[in-house]
């Protein structure tokens, strides 16, 4: 099935992308199905870095432990039955390839697990983001040097959605073709 993410296709982006941060967004050994449409991994190292906080700081909220194991397993899941590292097939099995191989699973493809990755990154950055709040609710934090703990925080997650929204944004007009006219 060629229709999997690569390794790397979480943290270079694909041609559908606007920003690259300096890594090759072309590399087409990335698609191993050469469709950059289909190529969904893509989530890029700033919101890998801030999940990753968010993540550290919510470590022990047992919702947070659920959405980051099934954030993991639908990654590996999307990496298909054999790890592929740059479009080279490492000929290392993933769990994927015992799938292939059960009755009405075998039809599934790996690349469509990146949806599922994708909604429980939106929870983890939900869940995190709950977990901050409700924190400072009970801490009672009023101020910091002056400045109340509520500008503060609207300022760093201002900051934050910035970053996130700058870093997967797509590239724009998308290129298109005109379909022939119909008798």
């Amino acid at each position: 099935n060629p229709y999997h993410s690569d390794l790397l296709s979480f943290i270079i982006p694909s041609p559908m992308q606007t920003v690259s941060l300096g890594l090759n967004r072309n590399d087409a050994g990335l698609l191993a199905f050469g469709s950059p449409i289909e190529a969904g991994g893509y989530i890029g190292i700033p919101v890998l870095i801030v999940a990753g906080v968010l993540t550290w700081r919510s470590r022990r909220s047992a919702r947070m432990q659920l959405a980051l194991a099934l954030f993991l397993s639908c990654a590996i899941l999307s990496l298909g039955p054999f790890l592929y590292i740059k479009g080279h097939s490492t000929h290392i099995p993933l769990p994927f390839w015992i799938m292939g191989h059960v009755p009405l699973l075998s039809n599934l493809l790996p690349v469509r697990f990146t949806y599922e990755m994708s909604a429980c990154l939106a929870a983890i950055f939900a869940f995190a983001l709950d977990d901050v709040h409700r924190s400072f609710r009970s801490n009672r934090m009023t101020s910091i040097k002056g400045t109340t703990l509520p500008v503060v925080a609207s300022v760093v997650v201002g900051l934050v959605v910035v970053v996130l929204i700058a870093s997967q944004l797509p590239r724009w007009p998308y290129a298109y073709s005109q379909a022939p006219k119909l008798p």
